[in-house]
């Protein structure tokens, strides 16, 4: 499968530091989650598996914290940075 890539724009629009705290943050959940293979496959799923799990568990408890991150990927899908997708729970 073959696909094109647009450098030129990928190039324009890269910030190493974004780059950096992306990498940083998978190396903290790579600690985090105690991984100890050299593997990082699935840490980010993990993750958010489990903090959907967490917020689903204090949902009653603490309204502002779910309200502050609806509002800030609301934000997110406006500015282009993350695109809605719907995810089925098998696959």
């Amino acid at each position: 499968m073959k696909t094109d890539v647009d450098y030129s724009e990928l190039l324009a629009n890269w910030s190493v530091d974004a780059e950096q705290r992306r990498a940083d943050f998978i190396d903290f959940l790579y600690w985090l989650y105690d991984r100890k293979d050299g593997l990082y496959t699935g840490l980010w799923q993990q993750f958010m598996q489990d903090l959907a799990e967490i917020t689903r568990n204090n949902l009653n408890e603490d309204q502002s914290f779910i309200e502050a991150v609806a509002n800030k990927f609301n934000v997110m899908l406006e500015e282009g940075r993350i695109v809605a997708s719907v995810a089925t729970p098998n696959g």
